[in-house]
């Protein structure tokens, strides 16, 4: 039986306060011509000029597309041994895994007390929602293995949100949101495994579809 534990330096705490944005090397306008607004909750929030927000009151929600950070796989497999690579099987699961949780908590939090309606069609007063996660990084994946491998991590991972507002009825740009984000830090580390990492996603999900809604009905 193999009992293995790893431990993963993370950066200065201070730095890694959930929340705390990355950088700022967004552009002031994006290429369908949406200036951006300040925004300080978000690394980057644009809209379109003096829009009605109170004109939306149903939201169609696309499937979230994911992605990994570059050379993840490469990267997870450089110390492991050839049974305990991480293989394109799992990052698919993981894919589809966070997709599924990000539809779920979008749809609890944009619908709790009647904000607005969930549909599947475009039509007049539907936001379409385009999300995307890009530059997924989980720290320590839980994925099949043999014997066991007890990973202690201080934070579970990153992750970038990209998502795009459209008006579903007539196609046009409505808003577009940019946002990176790290997982909550634990200075004394924490075992990683599957319910741990999905804790910390669904945190920085939760956050952004609150935000999402927040932005929403401010004007209404």
């Amino acid at each position: 039986m193999i009992r293995q534990l790893t431990v993963c330096a993370g950066i200065s705490a201070g730095l890694l306060a959930a929340g705390c944005t990355m950088n700022d090397n967004y552009p002031a306008m994006t290429a369908d011509g949406l200036p951006r607004v300040e925004d300080k909750r978000l690394d980057a929030v644009y809209w379109q000029p003096e829009l009605d927000l109170s004109a939306y009151d149903k939201i169609l929600i696309e499937e979230c597309d994911v992605s990994f950070r570059k050379n993840w796989q490469r990267d997870q497999n450089t110390d492991r041994a050839p049974g305990a690579w991480v293989t394109e099987k799992d990052m698919d699961r993981i894919r589809n895994q966070l997709a599924e949780r990000f539809s779920e908590i979008f749809v609890t939090e944009l619908t709790e007390d009647g904000a607005f309606e969930v549909v599947s069609e475009a039509g007049l007063g539907v936001l379409r929602v385009r999300p995307k996660i890009v530059d997924l990084d989980v720290y320590a994946p839980d994925i099949f293995e043999p014997g066991i491998r007890r990973v202690i991590v201080t934070e579970a991972g990153r992750m970038t949100l990209e998502l795009d507002l459209i008006d579903a009825a007539t196609g046009e740009p409505v808003g577009r949101i940019v946002d990176r984000r790290r997982a909550r830090y634990y200075s004394e580390g924490r075992v990683a495994n599957s319910v741990t990492n999905r804790v910390e996603a669904d945190a920085m999900l939760r956050r952004w579809a609150l935000l999402l809604k927040s932005s929403l009905t401010a004007s209404s």
